[in-house]
């Protein structure tokens, strides 16, 4: 009889556990099956951070090797810092839903964290888009002699 402790009677990865009871003669088992995940989450963007001249749909994955899989991901875009806690409850930022959209002739930065099932959280990343569509305009003063348009 005991307790068991995730940090020292569980391997990183999947474990079962057979638990076995006698008491009067009678005896029951069952055999649990759980894992163990260790490894934060990380989170990837397309497009890329850069500058563009239209408008950009950026859309953001979660990736866990660890195998507990991702359970949000928290943004923000208005350069505080997205925070998760150990539930994976939204301390700061927006849960990330849909693509998040850059508004034109402007610098957006896009912060997100995410965290996975087991409550291991990512760092911060960071993306900076700079999105300028208006074209611009060239007027021409004066034209020399003998120029060629």
């Amino acid at each position: 009889s005991g307790t068991l402790s995730a940090s020292s009677d569980f391997i990183v990865g999947s474990n079962v556990y057979r638990i076995c009871v006698v008491s009067s003669g009678v005896t029951g088992a069952i055999s649990l099956s759980s894992l163990r995940d260790n490894s934060v989450p990380t989170v990837s963007v397309t497009p890329a951070s850069g500058s563009y001249g239209t408008v950009q749909n950026v859309t953001a994955n979660c990736g866990d090797s660890g195998g507990a899989g991702c359970s949000k991901i928290s943004y923000t875009t208005n350069r505080s810092t997205p925070s998760l806690n150990s539930s994976c409850e939204i301390i700061n930022g927006t849960l990330y839903t849909t693509q998040i959209s850059t508004p034109d002739s402007s610098l957006t930065t896009i912060k997100l964290k995410a965290c996975d099932h087991a409550g291991n959280s990512s760092i911060v990343y960071t993306h900076n888009y700079t999105v300028d569509s208006i074209l611009p305009s060239i007027f021409i003063n004066s034209i020399l002699p003998g120029t060629l348009i």
